[in-house]
């Protein structure tokens, strides 16, 4: 087997951020693997490691031990998930270019990645409190009314964040009530369900504040900014989490906690767990069964029938 021992990591990154571009990766996926790329390139420069025949089984523990070890702002560590993510990525990146034959043994052969805790999620609202925070957002003046459908649409069909930035006016359908997510997780399309309410609410966001927001780089987006463009992730982050916290709703979190909310309130009132996984478009249906941990209406009829006190 022929190796290309002259192969910079430089170049052996590109080469693999190539290969995911072509395999069909969104921008997204490639920018967050460049970031994280790059830090690991970083790395490897201090300690010695340039070229991609040099990676080896021994550099990967010691860049694990690294990120265990190492301190950000206000010296607090990162989390177990930023750490198991990042090392996904190297290890991806590893085995490429031992496909490649850029390197002769697969450093990830005995590199064993992290177990990471089940965490439930946290943040889940009430019904009565996403009520009060859907009717204070729409007193906000005609703005209020945006908000008031963003918020709706959220709970109503449990989309990503990134998901209901990217809704265009085509993919709603408002009389027979459903969403199509274009380019979901994984790069999947998916159609949800909308209900009725949410749809007069975004009906009315249409033909009363849109037109007033709207400008010529505005395009087909179906949510826009004060400034007439696309709502972007942090403006929605900002003014979901704004909107939990005047309600007076003891839960940190912005989009997510709609998110979360809409699928253990279905999980209590009986929702399969296979719809579910449908309808929160997870590609792993043990992703879903988190939620089933969360949803503890089942779990208090039993302790209410069968605990002695």
């Amino acid at each position: 087997m022929r190796i290309h021992r002259s192969c910079t990591l430089t170049d052996a990154i590109a080469l693999y951020l190539d290969d995911c571009l072509s395999r069909g990766q969104s921008s997204l996926t490639i920018t967050n693997k460049r970031w994280i790329l790059d830090g690991f390139k970083h790395w490897c420069a201090v300690a010695g490691v340039t070229h991609a025949h040099q990676l080896r089984g021994s550099a990967l523990e010691a860049y694990r031990r690294s990120l265990v070890t190492h301190r950000g702002r206000r010296d607090s560590p990162l989390a177990p998930g930023t750490i198991r993510n990042r090392l996904t990525v190297v290890v991806l990146l590893c085995q490429a270019l031992y496909r490649r034959r850029l390197i002769r043994v697969d450093p990830t052969v005995d590199f064993v990645l992290p177990r990471l805790p089940r965490r439930l999620p946290r943040g889940i609202l009430s019904v009565r409190e996403i009520e009060v925070i859907c009717t204070q957002s729409q007193r906000r003046g005609i703005r209020g009314i945006r908000d008031r459908a963003l918020v709706e649409v959220l709970y109503a069909t449990g989309i990503r964040r990134i998901e209901l930035s990217r809704l265009d006016l085509p993919d709603v359908d408002l009389e027979v009530g459903t969403v199509v997510v274009r380019r979901g997780k994984g790069g999947h399309d998916r159609r949800v369900p909308m209900h009725a309410r949410a749809c007069r609410l975004v009906h009315h966001y249409l033909r009363e504040v849109r037109p007033a927001l709207e400008c010529d780089e505005s395009g087909q987006a179906l949510f826009l900014s004060n400034y007439g463009t696309r709502i972007s992730r942090s403006t929605l982050s900002r003014k979901i989490g704004q909107s939990i916290r005047r309600s007076g709703a003891l839960v940190s979190g912005a989009c997510s906690v709609f998110r979360h909310s809409a699928a253990t309130h279905m999980l209590d009132h009986g929702a399969d767990i296979r719809y579910m996984q449908e309808f929160l478009g997870h590609a792993d249906i043990s992703t879903t069964q988190i939620y089933t941990h969360v949803s503890q209406r089942e779990l208090r009829a039993v302790y209410a029938r069968t605990h002695p006190l």
